[in-house]
């Protein structure tokens, strides 16, 4: 959804309806400039796969979880 997004420095994501969502693999990998991110808002129940969703992300000082769901997820490879 934003992988390879060099130059995104901030995202509000608050509004995503993530509900229905199964694959999250590649989300924000290589978002290398990436800072901030508030992820509190996602619901993850339905994810099966997290691989590589924050890989690359050097830059990402402040990552919230908080509502992270993970007992469907069966992939986590790589994943920061």
């Amino acid at each position: 959804m934003f992988s390879n997004c060099n130059n995104l420095i901030n995202l509000d994501l608050s509004s995503l309806d993530t509900s229905n969502v199964v694959n999250m693999e590649q989300m924000f990998s290589k978002c290398n400039q990436l800072n901030n991110l508030d992820l509190s808002s996602f619901k993850t129940s339905k994810v099966k796969s997290m691989s590589y969703m924050f890989y690359n992300c050097s830059n990402l000082n402040n990552l919230n979880l908080s509502s992270f769901e993970s007992e469907n997820v069966v992939n986590l490879n790589g994943m920061f």
